[in-house]
């Protein structure tokens, strides 16, 4: 009888440990509205992060072509508001319209981090 009782008791502990691991990382991922908005946060848009290796420019339209209207730096996480086809840089096609500074970056040089989703323009 004893013995049942202590595997009860470590199933049980085994259970409580597991679940008490798994809440903070779910919880983790999830950040109330005041703190997204204190760190700059915008939730209503695409959070990307910037990959090239030096300073990535900002351009008036979406393409090479068109005039510089700002930089951004290697590793910066920045709000997409929107992305259209354009200019190809390395066979990509996909530039995303950003807030700050306003323009296009190239998609080559962007990655997904979290937020939802960039919808096009």
């Amino acid at each position: 009888m004893k013995q049942h009782h202590k595997v009860a008791a470590v199933i049980a502990s085994g259970i409580v440990g597991v679940g008490a691991i798994s809440v903070p990382a779910a919880s983790a991922m999830e950040r109330p509205a005041a703190v997204q908005h204190a760190a700059g946060i915008n939730a209503a848009h695409a959070m990307e992060k910037v990959t090239s290796r030096g300073r990535l420019a900002v351009y008036k339209r979406p393409t090479t072509k068109s005039g510089i209207v700002g930089r951004l730096k290697p590793g910066q996480i920045i709000s997409i508001r929107c992305w259209d086809e354009g200019g190809r840089v390395y066979g990509n096609r996909r530039w995303y319209r950003i807030a700050k500074p306003s323009g296009w970056v190239s998609a080559y040089y962007i990655r997904a981090t979290r937020g939802r989703p960039a919808r096009h323009c």
